[in-house]
């Protein structure tokens, strides 16, 4: 994935008001529709959705991730959209969304993703939840360690709360 293909962010918001979220996300989905980017306002559309549903009735306990970001991909026509939601301290603190068009498989659209997102000097959190494995696993974590300077683990969660963040980043 070249720079170039990256969308600006979706949102980058406080998750302490939800309400500011869900507003941000609308005037982002406002302003595609605005300048007439409508596939990009249909998937805006459906991560509010999901978004305000999973507000409502996900009820994730995060207090036991500790510092951590859940990374999700939906795929929609030739649309990718990637959400990084990001827990600190147990916390959900912010969340970050890029949209883009892309023919890479699912394992190297997330090797790619970690390489881009993570080389911009954002903060590396000790445990990246992921929906697979991503190509060149053990480089990227060896390279993701030597940028962070400790211990970093990419996981793939199948159940428990890990995985129901997981789902709410993808949904």
């Amino acid at each position: 994935i070249s720079p170039r293909d990256w969308s600006s962010d979706v949102c980058s918001s406080d998750l302490g008001d939800a309400d500011e979220l869900i507003a941000q996300v609308k005037a982002e989905m406002q302003r595609a529709s605005d300048r007439m980017h409508y596939e990009r306002a249909a998937v805006l559309r459906d991560h509010l959705e999901s978004l305000s549903t999973s507000i409502e009735k996900q009820g994730v306990d995060t207090h036991a991730l500790g510092d951590a970001d859940a990374i999700g991909v939906h795929r929609e026509g030739g649309l990718t959209e990637v959400v990084v939601l990001h827990a600190r301290e147990g916390k959900l603190v912010s969340t970050s969304g890029f949209t883009f068009e892309h023919d890479l498989p699912q394992d190297e659209l997330l090797g790619e993703f970690l390489a881009q997102f993570y080389s911009g000097g954002r903060p590396i959190p000790e445990l990246i939840l992921l929906t697979d494995e991503p190509y060149g696993r053990d480089t990227l974590v060896e390279w993701l360690r030597e940028r962070r300077g400790g211990a970093v683990e990419l996981r793939v969660p199948k159940h428990g709360e890990k995985a129901r963040l997981l789902e709410l980043a993808a949904e």
